[in-house]
């Protein structure tokens, strides 16, 4: 027999046992034993009234592990009725009280789980699932059980030899016609009698989807916003490798973006890198950088003056990840500045003419006025005196206002003849004592009206200091260079010494001098773009050479 059997005397000790009984108690000494030290729970497998007692499941210690047997006893008697002896037929049921129990516990953890969890056959028909499912689907109880999943959930992925799919995206069509997007996980499960199945657990992802299409959106809006900002900007990693690089920074720098993403941030210059790196290690260490100003390096070689806002990239850790910044060309903003410094500088000039130079000629005009009033018989001479006072007043305020008005700045300028513009100067001063000569015109690209004023001052300039008369007039020429003009008279020259101080604001050689045509050539010129050396002509007077 391949079941244990045992056969129990009337006194319930062990007379005969079969070999599957020995290897099934792995005691080899069983004859002669009382069932009840063989085993343990014996007195309520003993047979019944009728002599027979069906199936009974215990647990048997055997060498140290636990076993579980099926046990069946029959009495048995002699030809007389009487008893004498009991049959005891023992089956080894531990595997199968093992699955048992493994599918408690799946039962267990299958009714535990939170998530919507199902079970598959090998046809793919719903063997099981449990409430949140059932929650999620709409549907009662045990409506689906033997419904393939096709019902509620497609498509679903297909299961080849290679394995099962984890977080696979799924639609689950509720009983309500609602689609609801969801991630499925599959794994083989083992199901009675060797059929293998496969269970899944299905995670509703509809808020996610939500969250990332929302996260979508905002990417994109963040992404043009960058590409559309009229500022640079452009973020790294902590090797300062490009990462973004936007159309302001193409157009401020003159690099594409195809051209520095993936390779290493271009536009530090070496005067200023050591403090760029400095700044950058800084950021690095979590600090926010708000309108920092620094030279940067276009792709041209040219740096130029910059406004910077950066700021740290952390990942979802916290842990600083590369830089982000905000750059914007300050050029105009510098060249104001220097304007303004510039205003700033002739501000306290116009101070000091008003404080000195034009209180002078007011004391002097006071002076004679009184002494005429006071009956000084010379009155025509303090009159005269008087008038010559205030008539440098007004030309020390003419040239003030002039300065103060038109500065630095130029308006809109054409190509114009020399010989034309300075034709319209010397019609504009008084050039009594004074002969011009044009020597081969250049063609010059410049605001007319403050080119002429520019004549005009050195015009006036040198028919006032060169010395000459009405008999022997000073001559002004105007001639070409190769690189621009020049202005020449062949009068008395400048003073040794004094050519370094001839555009200095107030510096004149003359007592009824005002000191501001000169600086008012200076300024004109360098609102042009144009450098200006003062030399002596070759007849001995002054030469003013412009390079254009």
């Amino acid at each position: 027999m391949g079941d244990g059997t045992l056969i129990l005397d009337v006194d319930g000790r062990v007379s005969d046992v079969n070999p599957a009984a020995r290897t099934l108690l792995a005691d080899e000494e069983l004859v002669g034993q009382p069932i009840g030290s063989v085993i343990e729970d014996w007195e309520r497998l003993q047979a019944g009234e009728d002599g027979h007692r069906d199936w009974e499941e215990l647990s048997v210690t055997v060498d140290g592990e636990e076993r579980f047997l099926e046990v069946e006893t029959t009495s048995f008697t002699d030809r007389f009725d009487d008893e004498v002896g009991t049959l005891v037929v023992l089956r080894d049921v531990t595997d199968r009280k093992h699955r048992e129990q493994r599918l408690e516990q799946y039962k267990l953890i299958f009714d535990s789980v939170t998530e919507p969890v199902y079970v598959l056959d090998d046809d793919d028909r719903i063997v099981r699932y449990n409430e949140p499912f059932a929650e999620l689907v709409g549907y009662d109880g045990e409506a689906l059980v033997g419904e393939p999943i096709s019902v509620v959930l497609g498509p679903e992925p297909t299961v080849t030899d290679g394995g099962f799919s984890d977080h696979t995206e799924a639609t689950v069509r509720t009983d309500s016609g609602t689609e609801v997007p969801c991630e499925l996980d599959l794994a083989p499960v083992e199901l009675h009698e060797g059929d293998v199945g496969r269970v899944g657990i299905i995670r509703d992802i509809s808020q996610r989807k939500a969250i990332e299409s929302e996260l979508a959106q905002t990417t994109e809006r963040l992404e043009t916003l960058v590409e559309a900002s009229p500022l640079a900007i452009i973020a790294h990693d902590t090797a300062g490798i490009v990462d973004v690089w936007n159309p302001a920074a193409e157009s401020l720098f003159g690099w594409r973006a195809d051209e520095v993403r993936g390779e290493q941030l271009p536009i530090l210059p070496e005067d200023n890198y050591d403090e760029l790196l400095d700044q950058h290690e800084q950021i690095q260490d979590g600090k926010h950088l708000t309108g920092w100003e620094t030279e940067l390096q276009r792709k041209d070689g040219r740096t130029i003056p910059t406004s910077v806002s950066a700021a740290p990239i952390r990942d979802t850790d916290g842990d600083i990840v590369g830089t982000v910044s905000i750059i914007a060309d300050i050029t105009e903003q510098k060249a104001r500045q220097r304007r303004l410094e510039r205003q700033n500088e002739r501000l306290d000039e116009f101070a000091s003419l008003v404080s000195h130079d034009l209180r002078n000629p007011l004391q002097v005009a006071t002076g004679h006025l009184q002494l005429a009033r006071a009956g000084d018989a010379d009155v025509t001479s303090h009159i005269d005196d008087a008038e010559s006072a205030l008539t440098r007043m007004e030309a020390l305020i003419e040239d003030t206002l002039t300065l103060a008005r038109q500065g630095r700045d130029i308006g809109e300028t054409e190509r114009v003849s020399i010989e034309r513009l300075a034709e319209r100067a010397w019609g504009n001063v008084a050039t009594g004592a004074g002969r011009l000569a044009v020597a081969d015109p250049p063609v010059l690209d410049c605001d007319p009206d403050r080119a002429v004023e520019l004549l005009e001052n050195l015009f006036s300039n040198a028919v006032t200091h060169g010395g000459g008369t009405e008999a022997d007039p000073v001559t002004v020429t105007v001639g070409a260079l190769p690189d621009g003009f020049y202005v020449a008279d062949d009068g008395t020259g400048i003073p040794d010494g004094t050519a370094e101080m001839v555009f200095e604001s107030g510096f004149t050689t003359a007592e009824d001098g005002t000191g501001f045509g000169l600086e008012i050539v200076q300024t004109i010129a360098d609102a042009h773009g144009w450098h200006v050396d003062v030399t002596e002509s070759e007849s001995g007077g002054a030469r003013f050479e412009f390079s254009v």
